[in-house]
């Protein structure tokens, strides 16, 4: 699913807006990418239990004495034996309790009726949700499957002609870690429409199970879509060649500066190899965002890190690394 929309980039929570500080105007003309509370589904079945056991028969009277002389009493009756337990045995374990957008691996996990895709599918932009995803498909945006899950939204989650869509939870913006099941592998995303909802977003090859993590499409896969530039290379939005997103965004002087970024989750540190002890400058950090409020959880970019203007090989960039928060580097942005 592809949207266009417009948005600054910003430095976020503790972060001072940077593109403010180095006097550039930093507007993403084009982003390629695509809470309330997830509605709560019925309670699962109760368990059944076995049939109470058949109540003991009654015991026999004796004899009574006939005439005198005669041989004793009759011997007592013999008391009845016990009844059976009849009831059939117990069925198998409640129904799963997820509701839609939370983490699974199976279906079983998820509420009754919902589908859990897994990171070994194909059901989200032709791979599978990191750490899996509660869902329900539904026909069309409006289809009234997602009604009665309220708080959700039926999204196009196609790459092709493939019909995929999912209900998924809607969100809000800056409303912090309290969105999206408080999950750091699914942001709250604008995706356009006055919709702003719970998409799944990888960020390593280790949350994909065995799988890739593609850059690009940021759900597991057997094989990368993207292109073979890579974070913080200059780039031609009408024919991208990144491995993840062509960003186009304007400089201080108000001349195009376009890079490749990919999509992050704020707040998550593995995103954009951040974490990774080896990365050194090849690594990025995910500060770049949508609104300039970016809070825990929604959707932000990465920005390359670097040390030095060689770092940051798009035209139009330089190295603010005026101080270095990042794991003791810079950061390249457009400039000013």
């Amino acid at each position: 699913m592809s949207l266009c929309r417009s948005a600054t980039i910003f430095a976020g929570l503790s972060f001072a807006l940077l593109c403010a500080a180095i006097g550039a105007s930093c507007t993403i003309k084009e982003v390629d990418s695509l809470d309330n509370d997830a509605g709560v589904g019925g309670s699962g079945g109760t368990k059944a239990t076995g049939g109470s056991g058949g109540t003991g028969g009654v015991a026999g009277t004796g004899g009574t004495n006939v005439g005198g002389g005669g041989t004793g009493g009759g011997t007592g009756g013999v008391g009845g034996t016990g009844g059976t337990n009849v009831g059939g045995g117990g069925t198998g374990g409640s129904p799963g309790t997820n509701q839609i957008g939370a983490s699974c691996s199976a279906d079983g996990d998820c509420l009754d009726g919902l589908k859990c895709a897994t990171d070994k599918g194909a059901d989200f932009f032709g791979g599978g949700p990191a750490h899996g995803f509660c869902t329900l498909s539904c026909a069309s945006p409006n289809d009234a499957a997602c009604d009665a899950y309220p708080g959700t939204t039926c999204i196009d989650m196609s790459v092709g002609t493939e019909n995929a869509l999912w209900c998924v939870p809607n969100c809000t913006l800056n409303a912090g870690d309290k969105n999206c099941n408080g999950r750091l592998d699914v942001a709250c995303t604008d995706i356009g429409s006055s919709l702003v909802v719970c998409i799944p977003v990888c960020a390593t090859d280790s949350d994909c199970n065995g799988r890739i993590c593609d850059k690009r499409l940021n759900v597991c896969v057997d094989a990368a879509t993207g292109g073979a530039d890579k974070l913080g290379a200059g780039c031609d939005p009408a024919n991208n060649t990144c491995e993840g997103k062509c960003l186009e965004t304007t400089g201080g002087d108000g001349g195009a500066v376009d890079f490749c970024s990919q999509r992050c989750v704020f707040g998550n540190d593995y995103s954009c190899a951040y974490s990774d002890p080896n990365a050194g400058v090849a690594a990025g950090v995910c500060i770049l965002g949508s609104t300039g409020n970016e809070n825990i959880g929604d959707e932000a970019f990465c920005a390359k890190l670097c040390d030095k203007v060689e770092d940051c090989p798009a035209p139009g960039m330089f190295c603010d690394n005026s101080s270095t928060p990042y794991n003791g580097h810079g950061v390249c942005l457009p400039a000013p």
